[in-house]
């Protein structure tokens, strides 16, 4: 894929989860969650060739320092060559190399193959709303269920998106079992935090709402839909792959050692 393309991707990305606050240094993007994803607490390049030398980096450590955090680097094709190598040098642990995934829209067929992804057309159990549930977050943070759940500070980022955005949810019984959020902008739709409910999970519900949300984005202009997710996470690597989501590019996060 070429890097104009990936660059098209990563500005969705980037307005698909906007963080908390931010400061621009160098050709860097910094921001700052209050620690709730890496995604929104780390440095980011925002122009190809982007490097941080010893003291730039010295001014990204500061500035995170005196927010009470460690900095962490989010690689990308972007970012200078060697940065990588110098910042494992400085005794920064590499964290969840991930892949970015695309797939075409007009590739969901319901006749594709037995495994293939579900129809395009709306799903009549999911409702997906064009602005926030009042109980979206909570139902993503019982779904989810991490320890380090934020929802103030996911309540703060969904607020802080501009472009149109989408919240799936699928309930039984008066229960919320699955959720999900999609972004739209210039053509392309961003699929993010999919959550089943623990006890409802290995029925396909995750499908159900990504099918749901790459419908939606449908409606609302996008031609492709673009996802993030870590390497090892083969199960739904396995699950993308069957709903036609090709390899796009990759990036990993750099932590900086307490030791610093």
């Amino acid at each position: 894929m070429t890097h104009s393309r990936l660059d098209a991707i990563e500005d969705l990305e980037l307005s698909a989860w906007p963080g908390l606050a931010s400061a621009h240094s160098r050709g860097w993007l910094i921001r700052l969650s209050r620690g709730f994803t890496r995604r929104a607490n780390s440095a980011m390049a925002l122009r190809h060739g982007a490097d941080l030398g010893p003291a730039e980096l010295a001014d990204v450590e500061a500035l995170y320092a005196r927010h009470g955090r460690p900095a962490i680097v989010r690689v990308t094709h972007k970012a200078a060559g060697g940065l990588d190598d110098r910042l494992a040098a400085r005794g920064y642990t590499l964290l969840t190399p991930s892949e970015v995934r695309i797939a075409p829209i007009g590739d969901l067929r319901p006749d594709a193959a037995p495994n293939a992804a579900p129809d395009a057309a709306p799903d009549a159990a999911i409702v997906v709303s064009a602005t926030l549930p009042d109980t979206w977050v909570a139902d993503f943070g019982a779904a989810n269920g991490r320890p380090d759940f934020d929802a103030a500070a996911m309540a703060g980022i969904i607020a802080n998106i501009v472009a149109p955005a989408g919240f799936a949810r699928l309930a039984e019984a008066g229960e919320t079992i699955a959720v999900g959020m999609a972004v739209v902008l210039d053509g392309l739709v961003e699929l993010q935090s999919i959550a089943v409910r623990p006890h409802r999970r290995g029925r396909g519900l995750g499908r159900r709402i990504l099918a749901a949300l790459m419908a939606w984005g449908a409606d609302n202009g996008a031609r492709e839909a673009v996802l993030s997710v870590e390497a090892a996470n083969a199960p739904a690597i396995r699950l993308y792959n069957s709903l036609g989501f090709k390899l796009a590019g990759r990036y990993h996060y750099r932590l900086q050692p307490t030791s610093i």
